[in-house]
């Protein structure tokens, strides 16, 4: 059944199809499919999948609608609105608690990816406590990241910093340069920009080594008891488009600047090389990503490390893929 859009969500659409081009004409399956910032790099893999034409060579015609966060990318899939999804295992997690029938069944990135970013005159850790973070909203994971990090930091993040909720990446790196907040977290591209603009780059998270699912797909359990193959041939693209990425430098970046709008080719030559060397072969959701997600949820929902972080994936696409030689041919293993 084609979703019921609300005006505001043909809005979206209109001004994503502004971005990527119209929708081939050779239709295939129709999937809407969120993604949930303009970031670089993050979104990159359905960005090419759709654009490089993966996706439309396995029998699907994506049609790629922006939406602002990770919660609402959730809430789009749950109402059926959208098929799939990018988002962070904590979006799936905090959805999944709440009954909704989500589970990720890939993923590109499998660290937390962020840089602890700060005003110049903040020094150390301590010089962060009694100040003011921007911070996305709450549930994204980027607030994960923050939390986590300034935890693993020494710092709690309840009591001895505050929060001002301001939105998304762009929005959080501009508080910082214009003074309205002392920190942030952001992914590569907002560590070389607010490296350009004389930011400091305090802590580097993912040298805490902390397992999470960052950049992930995300569908229903429903979705994939009625239609498997079409999960199947989704996963596949995006085993294709992991490939494309690896060995496609330009076209790749061309495909990013587009949706990201990012002129700068110092800022998207630097996030294409960083996702490079990241992305894996077999796009495994991580299940010990999921227990870290779990843990720390634990110190304020009680009870809540004792779910089965396998609840929270479907490992049978990938699984398969790899069963059958495909990935392993692609790369000439």
């Amino acid at each position: 059944m084609r979703p019921r859009w609300s005006v505001q969500h043909w809005a979206i659409i209109v001004g994503s199809l502004l971005i990527a081009g119209a929708i081939p004409a050779s239709a295939g399956e129709r999937l809407y499919v969120t993604y949930i910032t303009p970031s670089p790099g993050s979104q990159a893999p359905v960005w090419i999948a759709r654009d490089a034409g993966f996706l439309e060579r396995n029998g699907i015609e994506a049609v790629l609608v922006f939406v602002d966060g990770s919660p609402r990318g959730m809430q789009a899939v749950l109402s059926g609105d959208a098929q799939v999804s990018t988002g962070p295992g904590t979006a799936t997690v905090n959805a999944r608690l709440a009954g909704g029938d989500v589970v990720m069944f890939a993923t590109t990135i499998n660290i937390l990816p962020y840089y602890v970013i700060t005003a110049p005159d903040i020094r150390t850790v301590e010089d962060l406590r009694g100040k003011t973070g921007a911070n996305h909203i709450p549930g994204t994971s980027a607030d994960f990241a923050v939390r986590i990090g300034l935890a693993r930091l020494g710092l709690d993040p309840n009591r001895d910093v505050r929060f001002q909720t301001v939105g998304g990446s762009h929005l959080r790196l501009t508080a910082v340069m214009r003074g309205l907040t002392k920190f942030m977290v952001g992914t590569e591209p907002e560590r070389l920009e607010a490296v350009r603009h004389g930011l400091k780059v305090l802590v580097d998270l993912a040298t805490l080594d902390i397992p999470f699912p960052m950049d992930g797909l995300v569908t229903t359990e429903r979705l994939i008891r009625s239609r498997p193959e079409t999960i199947q041939r989704f996963t596949k693209a995006l085993v294709e488009t992991l490939h494309f990425y690896q060995h496609q430098k330009e076209s790749s970046i061309r495909i990013m600047q587009r949706y990201s709008r990012l002129q700068d080719r110092g800022v998207l030559e630097g996030t294409y090389e960083w996702h490079k060397a990241r992305y894996p072969q077999a796009p495994y959701p991580p299940v010990e990503g999921f227990r870290t997600i779990l843990r720390e949820l634990d110190r304020v929902r009680p009870g809540v490390a004792a779910t089965p972080p396998e609840s929270f994936v479907d490992v049978s696409f990938v699984r398969r893929l790899e069963a059958s030689g495909m990935i392993k041919a692609l790369y000439g293993r």
